[in-house]
């Protein structure tokens, strides 16, 4: 018995461990080339739209990545509800792109 708690207190502390590692790296400086450039591509298939370039567009988006979050999964009135359909990694990305793309003002 003992045995089925240790098992799902390791399994509970790896999930959690992989789940806030892409929110680790986004609120770093770190963000890779990759990470940016994917960014780039997800920005500009969903968000240039309504957004246009982001430097114009998101220029006034000084949120953290849990901002971005609330943002995309419809969790305020600013933005349409996107709930699903971007995954952690490219939640990620795409806030790399924005901060990069700012930073390159």
């Amino acid at each position: 018995m003992k045995q089925k708690y240790l098992v799902a207190a390791f399994v509970t502390c790896t999930c959690y461990l992989f789940a806030a590692a892409p929110l680790a790296l986004a609120n770093s400086e770190s963000a890779t080339a990759e990470q940016i450039s994917e960014g780039g591509d997800l920005y500009n298939e969903f968000c240039e739209r309504c957004h246009e370039d982001p430097t114009a567009g998101m220029a006034g988006f000084e949120g953290s990545r849990e901002d971005l979050v609330e943002r995309l999964e419809g969790m305020t009135e600013e933005m349409p509800d996107f709930w699903g359909l971007f995954t952690p990694d490219e939640i990620t990305a795409l806030y790399a792109y924005i901060q990069n793309s700012q930073q390159a003002e």
